[in-house]
């Protein structure tokens, strides 16, 4: 299981835990506001801010608290008491949104799939972000390109703008061809 660092929604932050009685199979019954005990990022124990919720056939729930899930790790809750056998669940705190139907709540993912700007006349980049490193693929495969005499040009969209270009060279018996690094347009 996993839960969003810091999770808002209550619905969100609660550990299921299925118990059984000390004969280690018949599902526990009567465990209804019992006290789990949480160990978080592998730290010692501490009783939870709630207390168990009961449902059927031995299965629970504790109700964490945004508190208790706001250090990113892998967490452990556990519950014993005269009636059951110790259970011990691991679930892990997260940086991103589980829930989230669109992108997990990767917000540099949703960066990724925007629309991409077509990128400024000069050299590219030394250190990109992931979106110009896009960009720049994606305007090098689409706009118009040309190789002159010793350059290679790669234009903007209106066909007219060299955004960048680069310095073509060979060696005098013409066994290679070398691109320079591309500098400004």
């Amino acid at each position: 299981m996993i839960i969003k660092q810091s999770e808002s929604a209550a619905a969100q932050r609660r550990v299921p835990i299925f118990l059984v009685g000390t004969d280690g199979k018949t599902p526990a019954t009567g465990e209804n506001g019992g006290q789990p005990q949480i160990s978080k990022a592998w730290a010692g124990w501490a009783n939870t801010t709630n207390a168990l919720v009961g449902g059927a056939n031995g299965s629970y729930y504790v109700e964490l608290s945004a508190g208790e899930v706001d250090t990113l790790g892998v967490h452990r809750l556990r519950y014993k008491s005269a009636n059951t056998c110790e259970r011990q669940l691991i679930f892990q705190v997260v940086a991103f949104d589980p829930n989230s139907a669109t992108d997990l709540g990767l917000s540099a993912l949703a960066l990724l799939l925007a629309q991409l700007a077509e990128p400024s006349v000069g050299a590219p980049p030394a250190t990109p972000t992931p979106a110009q490193v896009l960009a720049y693929l994606y305007f090098i495969f689409r706009n118009k390109s040309k190789v002159e005499g010793n350059s290679i040009k790669f234009y903007a969209n209106d066909g007219t703008t060299v955004l960048f270009q680069a310095t073509i060279s060979a060696d005098q018996a013409q066994t290679y061809m070398q691109r320079d690094k591309f500098a400004s347009g």
